[in-house]
Formats: C-alpha cells, sequence, structure tokens
C-alpha cells in the first residue's frame, strides 16, 4: 500500500493538490484520503462569453488556458478566403464564413483542452492570487495550419 500513497502523493504535487489522511498511517488500506485543490479559495476572474470550450461555470474551473482568439481566427482558410476576395464580413458570405471560421476555432481548442488536460479555454482569464494561466495559442494555430 505504500507504493500507492507515493503515487497519491506524487500526483497531488503535480496537480496543485493537496493529501489529507485520517489515519497517521498514510499507507493503511483503511486510511481515508482526501483530495483537494491547494488553495480551495481559487478565483478564476473572467467574463462567460470569452469561453471557447471546456467548463464556462468559474466557480467549477480548475485548470484554464487561454488564447489569442482574434490571431487563431485570422488564421482560419475561412477568414483569408474573405480577405482574398475582399468579402464584406457582414454578408450573407461574409458571415457564413465566419461562422465557420469560429466553429474551427472552437473545435481545436476543444482538442488542444482535452489533449492537454485542461478544464477549460478563454479568451481572456486571470487568477485572483496572479498565477499565470498557460497559453495555448501556438499549439492551437498548429492544428489550424496544420
Amino acid at each position: 500500500m505504500k507504493m500507492k500513497s507515493v503515487l497519491l502523493a506524487m500526483f497531488c504535487a503535480s496537480t496543485g493538490g493537496f493529501v489529507h489522511a485520517q489515519s497517521a498511517d498514510v499507507a493503511a488500506s483503511s486510511a481515508a484520503i482526501t483530495i483537494g485543490l491547494a488553495d480551495p479559495g481559487q478565483r478564476w476572474i473572467a467574463n462567460e462569453e470569452d469561453n471557447i470550450a471546456g467548463i464556462c461555470d468559474l466557480s467549477k474551473v480548475s485548470r484554464p488556458a487561454r488564447v489569442d482568439y482574434d490571431a487563431l481566427m485570422e488564421a482560419t482558410p475561412q477568414m483569408r478566403e474573405i480577405r482574398r476576395r475582399d468579402l464584406d464580413p457582414n454578408s450573407p458570405e461574409g458571415k457564413a464564413l465566419r461562422k465557420g471560421a469560429r466553429i474551427l476555432v472552437t473545435k481545436k481548442c476543444d482538442a488542444v483542452r482535452r489533449s492537454g488536460g485542461y478544464c477549460s479555454v478563454w479568451k481572456a482569464i486571470t487568477s485572483s492570487d496572479g498565477r499565470a494561466v498557460p497559453d495555448l495559442t501556438d499549439r492551437v494555430l498548429d492544428l489550424i495550419e496544420g
């Protein structure tokens, strides 16, 4: 059982959590273990409309990431087509292409979110304690351009 305790402690350390055992002997099989956030008071600051993929309820956000949404949109084939053909973005065809670009960006952000183990991707999000939020823009750009 000692190996399970070590693995659990390593998992919690790598995810910013803590381990609490009700028994003094953590290695004992009967020990009740609680895993939680290292800072249960962690607060995320964002507008819900800035959510691109994943959890949008800020009270449930645990491991968010952010992207430069405008850069991702501009990199899509749909937006390049609008520029290439000098289309009015508010024309019916321009609106359809912009919608396609938004769908593509959302799908690619969600794919990177899932593969990286992030709970959500945002246009803008900050932590109340100033913790850095990972920027996934380059990874998403690679999927869009690839």
